[in-house]
């Protein structure tokens, strides 16, 4: 009798793992096709990125550095224009000549608190922490109200100096719109740097009717208007009638009421005579801070553009001390003053 197998011929195993291999090899192609496509647009925009970088350092390379050793700051503008430094606290820099308060860009040394509106307008105020390079300003802009429209009529940014005793910052003035396409590359330059302290061949002023000395710059020259008014200014500032110049001055000020410095203050501040206040300035306008001057606790109250920065000291019950200042070296004159036995 015949055996009949019952055993099914088995499929073709070569043909089963051809097919694996060819759907894993695809399977490589494809993830590596990926990868490559990834890693490229990554290094692509590195590339991009680097060379936006290195496109905006070129385009400040041949600018000229402005470098203020007596403040401790520096930063770069464009080659053609001008700046006008004949204040080393007050400067203007834009294209062409200059004039004080004439260029596309101010710089003031001072304490910002407020911006005045123009008087009978009604103004508002806006203040926003911006960014240029590494630097962080605190931008001001204030606007005129009507009923169609704001209008701009103060634009500044300011910086903080690090840990700054007093309120002190520098202030970028926006004078003319036409600046803010420069404004980022400027300000992306500027950096703070170690200010310069060279004393030795300074003058000592000494007064002995109330008893106190400072010592000043060779450069400046000391005037006694009165007894009671000391002038600290540069001979040929003398007679400059328009705008600001440097100078610090030191009035002595009858306090028969015997005021503490605060109350003085607050009753006949600030930048004028006691009782005058036709400025349009209240003591409350500017931050005061206390601060000790030659030994004397008083008070230090910040100003604003183009206002000095005064400080108010009582050495004793009977007579105020007050030291009104716009002077590139005021903190190292300060430093210097104190009263004499």
């Amino acid at each position: 009798m015949q055996n009949v197998s019952n055993d099914v011929p088995n499929a073709p195993q070569g043909h089963s793992h051809k097919r694996l291999l060819i759907v894993a090899a695809i399977l490589i192609v494809m993830v590596a096709a990926l990868v490559y496509v990834v890693l490229t647009q990554k290094n692509l925009s590195t590339v991009v990125e680097n060379e936006s970088q290195s496109s905006s350092s070129d385009e400040t390379a041949d600018w000229k550095t402005y470098r203020n050793e007596e403040y401790g700051f520096e930063f770069r503008y464009p080659e053609e224009w001008t700046l006008m430094d004949r204040q080393s606290n007050l400067i203007d820099f834009g294209p062409g000549s200059i004039e004080l308060a004439g260029g596309y860009i101010g710089l003031d040394l001072a304490c910002v608190s407020a911006f005045g509106g123009p008087i009978g307008v009604q103004t508002t105020e806006e203040r926003t922490s911006v960014m240029y390079g590494t630097n962080t300003f605190e931008e001001f802009k204030g606007f005129i109200i009507s009923d169609v429209e704001r209008t701009l009529y103060t634009h500044s940014l300011a910086i903080s100096y690090p840990e700054a005793e007093e309120c002190r910052n520098l202030v970028f003035i926006i004078r003319k719109q036409e600046a803010n396409q420069w404004l980022d590359q400027i300000l992306s330059t500027f950096r703070f740097i170690e200010p310069t302290a060279a004393t030795s061949d300074w003058q000592t002023y000494r007064n002995e009717e109330y008893r106190f000395e400072f010592r000043y710059p060779v450069e400046y020259q000391v005037y006694e208007d009165s007894s009671e008014t000391i002038q600290l200014i540069r001979p040929e500032d003398r007679s400059v009638k328009d705008g600001p110049v440097n100078n610090l001055t030191i009035s002595i000020i009858d306090n028969p009421e015997k005021l503490d410095v605060r109350a003085w203050w607050n009753k006949y501040g600030p930048y004028t005579s006691p009782g005058a206040n036709q400025s349009g300035i209240y003591p409350d306008s500017f931050p005061i801070l206390n601060k000790n001057v030659g030994g004397v606790d008083g008070i230090y109250i910040g100003g604003s553009e183009g206002v000095l920065t005064n400080y108010l000291i009582l050495p004793d019950n009977d007579k105020i001390f007050e030291i009104l200042t716009m002077m590139p070296p005021k903190d190292q004159v300060l430093s210097t003053f104190k009263f004499t036995k």
